[in-house]
């Protein structure tokens, strides 16, 4: 119910309040005088001091508008030389890393050349071997003597 009620009141107020713009009308008078519409008397300082705001609150508008504009640059600026950093500082990571990496692999290979190929068991087992014979005629002389 109070929602139905305020967006009727919403409503009426959007509806029934046409806002007119007029450039106005200025004039002078003097003290006495009968002024020649109805409206607002202001006396020459007030409305110099309107004239004055007017023109001033565009000037301060635009200061600020600049202003404001510097600063987020200002910021845009330091976001793009921090993520530059994070960036330089990831690459040398990297960079380390694989270089250490790449130094591995290369002692791993070379053990992998040093190590014996094929060729190595069948000269283990002929060794073995005659090792084996050895030791047997060498234990049987010295048992028959």
């Amino acid at each position: 119910m109070l929602n139905r009620l305020i967006t009727a009141l919403f409503i009426l107020i959007i509806c029934h309040t046409t806002a007119v713009a007029s450039d106005g009308v200025f004039t002078f008078i003097q003290k006495g005088t009968e002024a020649p519409f109805t409206g607002t008397l202001f006396d020459p300082a007030a409305t110099a001091k309107i004239l004055a705001d007017r023109k001033f609150s565009k000037e301060e508008y635009e200061l600020k508008l600049g202003f404001e504009l510097q600063k987020q640059q200002k910021q845009f600026d330091l976001d793009i030389s921090q993520i530059r950093i994070t960036l330089d500082t990831e690459r040398e990571g990297f960079q380390k890393t694989l270089e250490i990496k790449n130094r591995e692999i290369e002692q791993l290979n070379k053990i992998i050349a040093k190590k014996p190929g094929t060729n190595a068991l069948l000269w283990g087992i002929i060794g073995g071997f005659a090792v084996g014979v050895a030791t047997t005629v060498g234990i049987t002389y010295a048992v028959n003597k």
